[in-house]
């Protein structure tokens, strides 16, 4: 199994001065999801589920997700994993001015990979709007991809990249697992872990590792057209 993807990454240069949370991530989310939704929603309604557009809207397929009619996991709920992450800076620095630069990184999945021009786009837009207290505006001055800028504030165009192609043996994970060793995790952002509709707070090494299994699996599916229903998360783990 293939999962496509790549990591980008966006400089903003402050125009004026920036107030920002502790926590970058949800400022970002929160501000991409408001101006993308404006600027792509067609019939303007305040639910999309009951959108005539849904499964063909991009901002739904994005940042709503709903599974399609014909899925065969999922069926009880009503959003699949987003073929996005933004990864905002770790730091806890919270004031910018114009001498400053902000960087984040956006990760997309599969087909999402398509619409950068459209998350290019938003995030360019809401520079003009504003972010933070205050709103405090910036320019969204270029974004790299594996190092290699792909757009600029002056130029305005996407030059073409490259995709990351991860293989994900399911069926070999565990070849090997008499090999014993540490594993030390470091959660660098928020982690919110949900099992059987609870919030899990003991988070113990077979509940993670089952979730980010299920995790990787699920994006395979929805978002690179896999057939993933067979696998074995069970059995892996065990």
């Amino acid at each position: 199994m293939r999962v496509n993807y790549q990591s980008f990454e966006f400089v903003l240069k402050p125009q004026e001065n920036i107030i920002l949370p502790a926590y970058k991530g949800s400022t970002f989310r929160g501000g991409f999801g408001n101006v993308f939704r404006r600027i792509v929603c067609a019939l303007k309604k305040n639910d999309c589920k009951d959108c005539l557009l849904k499964e063909k809207c991009i901002y739904s397929y994005v940042f709503e997700t709903p599974p399609p009619a014909e899925t065969k996991v999922m069926k009880k709920y009503t959003a699949a994993p987003h073929p996005f992450i933004i990864e905002p800076p770790v730091d806890r620095k919270r004031a910018y001015t114009p001498n400053d630069v902000i960087k984040f990184n956006l990760v997309l999945v599969g087909r999402a990979l398509e619409y950068l021009p459209y998350f290019i786009y938003t995030f360019n837009e809401l520079g003009g709007i504003g972010i933070g207290k205050g709103r405090g505006k910036y320019l969204l001055e270029k974004v790299s991809a594996d190092s290699k800028r792909i757009y600029s504030s002056e130029t305005k165009v996407i030059d073409p990249f490259s995709k990351i192609t991860c293989a994900i043996p399911f069926e070999a994970i565990c070849d090997d697992c008499s090999r014993k060793s540490l594993l030390t995790l470091e959660f660098l952002t928020p982690t919110r872990v949900v099992r059987n509709a609870d919030l899990v707070l003991d988070l113990e090494f077979d509940i993670l590792i089952r979730q980010l299994l299920r995790r990787i699996a699920l994006l395979a599916y929805f978002h690179e057209g896999h057939d993933t229903s067979s696998i074995d998360f069970k059995g892996i783990i065990e």
